[in-house]
């Protein structure tokens, strides 16, 4: 698929969305932009991924970024693994919770080797109050993690092949709460 500039991107837009909405959940973007199509890669890392993991295997893996959430992702072969409380970097041995025939989710058993962008937690609260789950993250690299976030969300639910730009880091990384709702209009 060609690149579309940003001009034509908004034309595509203003013409599925017609009269002014919020877009701001799964199910509206696939709604105004269909499901993805399956791509040539996508067939073939389904025929070279195969579940070879069950429930309660213990397997050592690295964690290469994060999933939407703040779940960490690593790779068992080609076969990702998602497991909380990790950050990129992290070398970690997992317990398989949930097994699915493409990915499986993990629990940590134990941390093998730390990753260089992990701290600790300022929020006494880190981990249990749901509303901080990536605060084991330096700043800057939670910013790029987030960056890379809505990239791939745009792209695997919008199709669009965008990069994100201007990506604003606050002064002051702890004590506020943003959150964000886009809005296209014609």
């Amino acid at each position: 698929m060609k690149p579309l500039d940003e001009e034509a991107m908004l034309e595509r837009l203003r013409e599925k969305l017609g009269p002014t909405r919020k877009v701001d959940e799964r199910s509206e973007l696939e709604r105004l932009f269909g499901k993805k199509d399956e791509t040539q890669e996508d067939k073939l890392r389904k025929q070279l991924v195969k579940p070879t993991l069950k429930v309660d295997d213990i397997v050592d893996i690295n964690i290469d970024k994060l999933a939407f959430g703040g779940d960490g992702i690593g790779r068992h072969g080609n076969f990702p693994i998602f497991v909380p409380d990790t950050v990129p970097g992290d070398a970690v041995k997992v317990r398989i919770n949930t097994a699915y025939k493409d990915r499986c989710n993990g629990e940590v058993v134990e941390v093998l080797a730390k990753s260089s962008n992990r701290i600790k937690a300022s929020c006494p609260l880190f981990g249990k109050c749901g509303g901080c789950q990536i605060q084991s993250l330096v700043y800057t690299a939670q910013v790029k993690a987030k960056e890379t976030m809505v990239a791939d969300i745009l792209k695997k639910i919008g199709g669009l092949d965008t990069r994100v730009r201007n990506v604003i880091q606050s002064p002051e990384p702890y004590s506020y709460r943003i959150r964000t709702r886009l809005q296209v209009a014609v």
